[in-house]
């Protein structure tokens, strides 16, 4: 019994102690649990700064690293900003080493140190010893005027600076030397001290080729920059060496080859060698050509939405002929600008090259990753601080929810160039995708300058004043006004004897924000027609009118299209009677019918199609003008005629988009009389002089003068033509790089012929009535800057001695583009 009693009380024991060592299990693991939950917690949550210590500045104030740090104090931590928070410190260019560190003050803030050391402060730059080159021009070029602080680092690179303005110099092997000076009362300053050793100016001597089999070395010198001096190289570079054109010429001579088939050349190397004196370089390059490969098959991948025939017409490339890299490009950029036109504006194209070497040919794919259509989400113009918005929005043919196309973009921005307030190539495209299918667009504009105020002299015949002669001028413009797109301005002009024109006029491109535009023009004109030498006085004719006309674009047939609606009055007297001297008084009848006073109201109607990129310096487009001008007998007591002209103008880039333009120009016109009869002589209403074609002068035929060319008395006197027809062609060229000034070839070729026939004309004293096509070549200038102006020297290819004709004829005005 006792036995018993005594195993029981041991089992409860054992229970009781088996209970308690679970439940105390329990507890401390829900204890650590706990700990562990709360450990992960503080550890995941963000720190906040506490505060921002800064030292080892002395010189730079403490706020102004703090602008630069990228953390504010009491703002949660991001320790992925401190390389940010680093460079940007470094960037205030006075420090040469600069420690980010942080302190953890708590389970929820920080302290930072931010620990910098300074540069030396910059005393002074002395430079010794450079002969070629002015210390002005090495502290401009490197922009060290305002250099605050210096260092081993910043002199290393002021160091490589200077070599490669000498290297720009054609001096390779100048040698520079460094060194700090600390001054002695401040140690904290110092002076940067450069000695430069000059050493003899190096050009390229000789240029040579090796491996070269299948291409002369001739034709790969005309392909590269580093070519040979010569006695001319002042106007073409030549005889200058640089290491990165000389890279670059590695890589044009590699294109080259496989322009021509040789798809494995390479240049193995570009070696270059001076000369003992170090005068003359030797440069030659190592080519291996490799053997020349033709197509064998070209294919490329379709779809539904392009056939494999409209994908083959952008294809350039041609088979069983040698393979050509540029025309791989080209064909690129060609199935690119397709896709583009129907919307595919990130359309990929990539080519697949499988070259064989056993047989020398190789197999073309083309690939293409359309991606999706975009579609306009909102359309922003930026850069423009005059211009107004609406004024460039309403050029722009895509509208938002519109589908981008690269055929959109294009004549959109041509259209906002043609305007002429932007700087040369200051019409851009910028294209933020959204999403996979909408983005917006930003044209991003850079205005120019569009008012000017000029005062000029010219010389030359123009249809006011025949006779080559000096002119001055004062002209007034601003394109552009307010940012509206209004065009105003005044001129005067005058000659060393009176004034000879006032003119003012208001052009609105846009009324009310419309498709229609409006004009007016006032004038007053003094043409002195100095070549009738056969009169008492020189026939100076006074013009006093104005006009408005509207013009209407006609989408529904081109949107290029656009009507001209023109009204206008002009009073026309002469300041004397004019009268034939009494040797030719069988001229006085033409005198007065030539030189009648009266009042002149007029309608004319035209259309005009202006495809052109500029107002001012085309390179591409054309322009199509079809004029008339009718003078309605009822409404006209001295005047009536009907005049139409032709005028067609093309321009075409030949070599880049303005090293050679190419201008074609042709008009033709005629004139002739509706009838009717003045009441106080019963004579026949007439043509006004002014309104006949007067062929000759810089508008017309260069090398001759106004109204040379076509009818006259035969006493010289020109009569004016009723037909007429001129051809001019030009190739243009710019001469300095911000094509402020270019130069022009020009071949001139003009005709006016049948001059009107009044009562008591007799057709035996007239000359050169018949058609004579004449001809002219001759070069000029054209300039923008300091003003617009013209300048042409014409020869005549058919000069007629006889007739008293000179070789030549210079001619001077102002600029202008047809």
């Amino acid at each position: 019994m006792m036995n018993l009693k005594s195993h029981s009380k041991t089992t409860i024991i054992l229970f009781f102690t088996v209970f308690l060592f679970i439940c105390c299990s329990n507890l401390l693991s829900n204890s650590n649990l706990d700990s562990v939950s709360k450990n992960n917690f503080n550890a995941n949550k963000e720190k906040i700064i506490n505060t921002i210590f800064i030292s080892g500045n002395k010189h730079i104030k403490n706020q102004v690293i703090l602008n630069r740090l990228p953390f504010k104090i009491g703002q949660p931590f991001d320790e992925t900003k401190s390389n940010v928070a680093i460079n940007n410190i470094y960037s205030l260019g006075f420090f040469r080493q600069v420690i980010l560190e942080k302190e953890i003050t708590s389970d929820d803030k920080i302290n930072l140190f931010v620990t910098v050391e300074e540069k030396k402060l910059l005393e002074n730059l002395e430079f010794t010893g450079n002969k070629a080159i002015s210390t002005k021009k090495i502290k401009e070029d490197l922009k060290l005027e305002k250099l605050p602080t210096i260092d081993e680092e910043g002199l290393q690179k002021i160091c490589n600076g200077i070599k490669k303005i000498y290297s720009q110099e054609n001096y390779h092997n100048t040698k520079v030397t460094t060194e700090i000076i600390p001054n002695k009362e401040n140690p904290e300053k110092a002076k940067a001290v450069f000695t430069i050793q000059d050493g003899p100016k190096s050009k390229i001597k000789r240029v040579f080729f090796k491996g070269n089999e299948h291409i002369c070395s001739r034709k790969l010198s005309e392909i590269i920059s580093s070519r040979e001096n010569w006695i001319l190289s002042f106007l073409d570079s030549a005889g200058q060496y640089d290491t990165e054109s000389l890279e670059m010429d590695k890589h044009r001579i590699e294109y080259f080859y496989k322009d021509h088939g040789y798809i494995m050349a390479t240049v193995a190397d570009a070696e270059v060698e001076f000369s003992k004196d170090q005068r003359n370089i030797l440069i030659t390059f190592h080519i291996k050509e490799g053997d020349l490969f033709n197509v064998k098959k070209i294919s490329v991948v379709q779809d539904e939405e392009f056939k494999e025939k409209d994908l083959f017409k952008n294809i350039t490339l041609e088979e069983n002929r040698p393979y050509s890299q540029s025309k791989l490009i080209e064909t690129i950029n060609n199935l690119k600008s397709l896709y583009g036109q129907k919307g595919y504006i990130y359309a990929d194209v990539y080519p697949q090259i499988k070259p064989d070497e056993q047989t020398n040919q190789v197999d073309i794919d083309f690939y293409a990753e359309k991606g999706k259509k975009m579609r306009v989400n909102r359309i922003n113009i930026t850069g423009n601080t005059v211009t107004r918005d609406n004024v460039i929005r309403r050029q722009i043919d895509l509208k938002e929810g519109d589908i981008i196309t690269s055929k959109a973009l294009n004549e959109s921005k041509s259209n906002v160039e043609y305007l002429s307030f932007f700087e040369r190539d200051g019409v851009n495209w910028k294209i933020h995708r959204l999403t996979d299918d909408t983005a917006d667009l930003e044209m991003n504009i850079k205005e120019t300058k569009t008012g000017s105020f000029q005062v000029g002299i010219n010389y030359g015949s123009d249809p006011q004043n025949p006779r080559p002669s000096l002119k001055g001028s004062i002209n007034l413009e601003k394109k552009n006004l307010f940012g509206y797109g209004w065009d105003t301005g005044f001129m005067i002009q005058a000659n060393r004897h009176s004034l000879q024109k006032l003119q003012a006029h208001f052009f609105d491109p846009s009324i009310f924000d419309s498709t229609a535009s409006g004009d007016i023009n006032f004038y007053r004109r003094w043409a002195e027609y100095e070549q009738w030498s056969n009169v008492n006085v020189t026939p100076k004719e006074v013009s006093t009118g104005g006009n408005i006309s509207f013009g209407f674009q006609l989408p529904s047939i081109d949107k290029r299209l656009q009507l001209l609606l023109e009204f206008g009055v002009e009073d026309i007297s002469f300041k004397k009677k004019v009268y034939a001297t009494t040797q030719q008084q069988i001229l006085q009848p033409i005198i007065d019918r030539t030189f009648q006073e009266g009042t002149l109201s007029y309608l004319g109607l035209d259309l005009v199609k202006d495809t052109r990129n500029h107002q001012i310096y085309p390179n591409k487009g054309y322009k199509l003008m079809f004029n008339t001008k009718t003078a309605f007998p009822f409404i006209n007591q001295q005047y009536s005629f009907f005049k139409a002209e032709l005028d067609a103008s093309w321009y075409n880039a030949l070599i880049g988009e303005d090293s050679l333009v190419l201008v074609l120009h042709g008009k033709t016109g005629a004139v002739t009389s509706l009838g009717g009869t003045i009441k106080k002589n019963d004579q026949k209403k007439i043509i006004p002089y002014k309104e006949l074609f007067h062929m000759g002068g810089q508008n017309t035929v260069r090398g001759f003068v106004w109204g040379s060319i076509g009818p006259a008395w035969i006493t010289g006197d020109p009569l004016g033509a009723r037909y007429a027809i001129q051809f001019n062609a030009e190739l243009v060229f710019p001469l300095i790089p911000d094509y402020s000034m270019k130069g022009h070839f020009f071949y001139d070729a003009g005709a006016g012929w049948d001059t009107p026939k009044y009562d008591g004309m007799e057709k035996r004293y007239l000359k050169r009535d018949k058609f004579d096509l004449r001809h002219s070549v001759g070069f000029g200038l054209n300039l923008t800057k300091p003003m617009p102006a013209k300048i042409d020297w014409g020869y005549k290819l058919d000069r007629k001695k006889s007739a008293g004709e000179s070789p030549s004829e210079f001619h001077l005005s102002m600029n202008y583009a047809w």
